[in-house]
């Protein structure tokens, strides 16, 4: 039966299509990666199906193995499957452009367990983390997740659908340290749960930026919860350490489960501005100070003071604000 004008034109298009991703392929532009797998033998039936289904080439009994075995730059996958991973050394994300996707089961995600000062650090660009429990499970664990990517790159980083905590009780301690973010753009931590609300943590934040970024460096965080208790009114959800960039909040929930009210939920150095969109927060007397921080709905500059934040979601226009609840 002869081809119809349609079906011809459909596989002219769909070979131009082939064409460019050929181009693109080439170019580095665009690669398809590998999939690899991290799944303890304890975990005996997931084990032994990803036995069955998974070349021995692909499949590892632990996450840094997986990593060791996936290219830089290629999008390769690392799947990591749901159980208890003790950490008795650093968890290192050394390669570009690598995804770790948690394989979570029915209320369960996949726990990286922090002992001493064994974390999971993250040293390369266009990283994705996804669906992963960390908790520091020790009380003198200082960090969970560490970012530390200082050599000149290109590409944003994602931390999604996380949560992220420690039961630290040491001065000092923070569930997620950005180290040196200067050669990334971007870093956007999406859905994620940061802290945790049942043990007080002296002189402890949530996140700290301990002079990462730059000029240029945008910090963002979209639907996240920040949640703290508070030892003293000195105590914070996010400290930014860094002179310049930007620091965006969208949809965030700040909560301090204390007694204790925290003087600023968010303390910028220097002149590092925090923007916040919609975000709401209890248990601290203000946000941040009105020369460090914005609240810009519909495009409207407003200062944040000390003693009140305004929600967007009373008045578009930027006339009204609302105390904090504390």
């Amino acid at each position: 039966m002869p081809a119809t004008a349609s079906s011809q034109a459909g596989r002219v298009a769909a070979m131009l299509e082939t064409q460019q991703l050929g181009k693109l392929m080439g170019a580095g532009l665009l690669t398809v990666g590998e999939v690899f797998y991290a799944m303890p033998a304890s975990e005996t039936l997931a084990y032994n199906r990803i036995v069955a289904d998974v070349a021995a080439a692909r499949r590892f009994v632990t996450i840094q193995a997986a990593i060791n075995a996936a290219q830089a730059d290629r999008n390769d996958y690392v799947m990591v499957g749901q159980s208890t991973y003790t950490l008795a050394a650093d968890v290192t994300v050394n390669k570009a452009r690598l995804h770790l996707i948690g394989l979570a089961t029915v209320g369960r995600l996949p726990l990286l367990s922090c002992t001493a000062d064994f974390n999971l650090v993250v040293t390369k660009e266009g990283v994705e983390l996804a669906g992963i429990d960390i908790a520091g499970s020790g009380t003198t664990n200082k960090y969970c997740l560490e970012i530390n990517v200082s050599a000149l790159a290109i590409g944003a980083m994602v931390v999604r659908d996380c949560t992220i905590r420690s039961g630290a009780t040491s001065a000092g301690i923070c569930e997620v340290r950005l180290v040196d973010f200067t050669a990334i753009p971007r870093v956007l931590f999406k859905n994620c749960i940061l802290g945790q609300a049942g043990t007080a943590h002296p002189d402890n934040v949530v996140l700290q930026e301990a002079g990462a970024g730059g000029a240029t460096a945008l910090l963002i965080f979209e639907d996240c919860q920040f949640h703290h208790k508070a030892a003293a009114a000195g105590d914070q959800f996010v400290t930014l350490v860094t002179a310049s960039g930007q620091c965006f909040f969208r949809r965030c929930l700040f909560n301090n489960n204390s007694s204790t009210a925290m003087t600023l939920g968010v303390v910028s150095i220097d002149a590092r501005q925090a923007m916040f969109d919609n975000c709401a927060a209890f248990g601290c007397t203000g946000l941040v100070t009105t020369s460090k921080g914005l609240v810009a709905p519909g495009g409207i500059g407003n200062a944040v003071t000390a003693a009140n934040v305004f929600n967007p979601a009373l008045a578009v226009d930027g006339a009204a604000t609302v105390a904090v609840d504390t």
